[in-house]
C-alpha cells in the first residue's frame, strides 16, 4: 500500500495562531491531521501562570513537550518532572498528568500522537495574530460552555478530575 502521506514545508506563523477562550495561551499550528495523514499533529503552545487545565487523563494520544522557555512542572502518574529550556517531556495516553506553570511565561512544542486533538481546541479558541499572551480569565465559564466542553471531553476521550 502506497503511504498517502506528502511532504510539505511549514513554518510558525501567526496566522495559524489561536488563543484560548479562558486566555492565558496561545497555540500556533505547525502540522496539523490534515497533513500527516493522521499520524501526528504540532503545535507552539505560549502562556502564563493560571492557564493550567487540572489534572486529566487522554485515551487516545500521547503528547510530547519540548521547552523552548520557561519553567514547568509536570505531574505524570507518580513521577514529577521540572521541565526546563531544553528538556523533553513524554506523557503517555491513559496516564494521569498535570501540569504548572513556574515562570512568569512559558513557550514549547508539544506534539501529539495521532493526530485529532487539534479538532477539540477549534471550538475553544479564536483566531489570535498578536503576539501577546491574554491573561487567564479569572472568572469560571458559563454554563452553556461548561456543557460544550463536556461534550467535547466525551467525544475526545478526555478525562478531567477536580
Amino acid at each position: 500500500m502506497e503511504n498517502d502521506i506528502k511532504p510539505f514545508k511549514s513554518r510558525f506563523d501567526s496566522s495559524k495562531s489561536r488563543v484560548l477562550l479562558s486566555g492565558g495561551a496561545v497555540l500556533t499550528w505547525l502540522a496539523t491531521g490534515k497533513e500527516t495523514g493522521g499520524q501526528f499533529s504540532i503545535f507552539e503552545a505560549k502562556g502564563v501562570p493560571g492557564m493550567e487545565p487540572p489534572p486529566h487523563i487522554h485515551a487516545n494520544e500521547d503528547e510530547t513537550y519540548y521547552l523552548l522557555e520557561g519553567e514547568m512542572l509536570f505531574k505524570v502518574g507518580d513521577r514529577e518532572f521540572v521541565g526546563k529550556p531544553g528538556d523533553y517531556v513524554y506523557l503517555p495516553k491513559n496516564v494521569r498528568h498535570e501540569f504548572k506553570v513556574l515562570s512568569p511565561h512559558f513557550r514549547c512544542i508539544v506534539s501529539i500522537y495521532p493526530a485529532g486533538l487539534e479538532h477539540y481546541f477549534e471550538p475553544l479558541t479564536v483566531p489570535h495574530t498578536s503576539d501577546n499572551i491574554p491573561p487567564p480569565s479569572t472568572t469560571p465559564p458559563p454554563p452553556e460552555a461548561m456543557e460544550m466542553m463536556k461534550k467535547l471531553d466525551e467525544q475526545f476521550g478526555l478525562i478531567y478530575f477536580t
